[in-house]
């Protein structure tokens, strides 16, 4: 991915994305040859159960080995702060007897 330092990209996101898209399920579909990945917004106030597709990404297995590299590197980072400010101000307090209301 072109993450490296001495990579130069310059990344454009039009208008119309830049708000983003919520999704809290993905549906994972591959071939010998590519991989799509729909991102859905599920709505579980309804039955049955909606799934809308905000995002689909069609990428090559390389590129999909790539982004889970990233994924996992960020979740890495991710997890490591959590758990250093989990370590340095616990929930319950110090003596884990007084738990704060957030």
């Amino acid at each position: 991915m072109a993450t490296e330092p001495d990579d130069e990209l310059v990344i454009v996101v039009p208008p119309a994305h830049q708000a983003g898209v919520w999704a809290n399920d993905a549906i994972v579909n591959s071939s010998d040859h590519e991989v799509t990945v729909d991102l859905l917004r599920v709505d579980h106030s309804v039955e049955p159960n909606v799934g809308t597709v905000v995002a689909r990404v069609a990428m090559s297995p390389k590129l999909l080995r790539q982004l889970i590299d990233e994924l996992t590197d960020a979740w890495d980072d991710y997890v490591g702060e959590v758990t250093r400010r989990l370590i340095d101000d616990p929930p319950g307090g110090p003596d884990g007897d007084d738990p704060k209301i957030e």
